[in-house]
């Protein structure tokens, strides 16, 4: 996938359950919430290059320092990608 991250943890995939679907096609492994912890505000992971971080209010963000530095925004309000 776009960014290389292997695993992702659905926090809520009744609403477009394909998603998963074709995370899981495309080899990312796909963790439920009740079997994997969530990050709080103010925690972050990272893997190799790309780094994700929980903000307060819902706002997930994601960076791959390579190339520049591009990622993804992720909140309530709107979504958006840089």
């Amino acid at each position: 996938m776009q960014f290389g991250i292997p695993k992702v943890i659905a926090g809520e995939n009744r609403t477009f359950p394909s998603g998963r679907k074709f995370m899981e096609e495309h080899g990312v492994e796909v963790a439920e919430p009740d079997r994997a912890p969530l990050l709080a505000p103010a925690q972050k992971v990272s893997l190799g290059s790309t780094t994700c971080g929980v903000a307060p209010g819902g706002v997930t963000a994601c960076i791959d320092s390579t190339d520049g530095g591009h990622g993804f925004v992720l909140q309530p309000t709107g979504s958006w990608v840089f």
